[in-house]
């Protein structure tokens, strides 16, 4: 695995196109059993429309390169949510652990809130158009939003409590 050179300036958002229960454990098994060193993605989000629990859980040690974004890898953090995009949406739940992570996320690193993109929307796959992760079901603007909001309501927290 290579380590960061620089800090990571994107947050590539995933789906794990599996539509059974999954977790970090599992994703690693099946990357493991692909050849590869180790889970590809940093994060991942537990979580689904059979269990409306969800948790952060930690994925590839986050001072090394992902392997979850060809060619992209090397400036982004990936970042799993459960469950499949194409055939069913996020949880609320989901959502919600996704907006702290990737907020939290991007205040550690700088990165500003159009540089938190799907899988789909890098630049090799954009120019391959071949992958819909995170999946058809999941809008992006409105995952921005999301986030968005979270942000703005731990702002207006902080500043009560000062």
């Amino acid at each position: 695995m290579k380590e960061f050179k620089k800090f990571p300036t994107h947050i590539v958002l995933h789906t794990a196109a599996f539509r059974g229960e999954a977790n970090a454990e599992l994703i690693t098994q099946w990357h493991l059993e692909n050849g590869w060193d180790d889970i590809g993605y940093h994060y991942v989000i537990t979580g689904s429309m059979f269990d409306k629990k969800s948790k952060i859980e930690s994925g590839r040690p986050l001072h090394y390169h992902g392997a979850h974004a060809r060619f992209f890898n090397h400036k982004s953090i990936g970042v799993c949510v459960t469950g499949h995009g194409d055939h069913m949406e996020w949880t609320q739940a989901q959502i919600d652990n996704l907006s702290k992570l990737v907020s939290d996320l991007m205040d550690a690193y700088q990165i500003p809130l159009k540089k938190v993109i799907g899988h789909r929307d890098t630049p090799w796959e954009k120019l391959k158009r071949n992958k819909t992760c995170p999946g058809n079901l999941i809008d992006m603007n409105e995952i921005r939003k999301f986030i968005l909001q979270y942000r703005q309501g731990k702002a207006i927290n902080e500043e009560v409590k000062n």
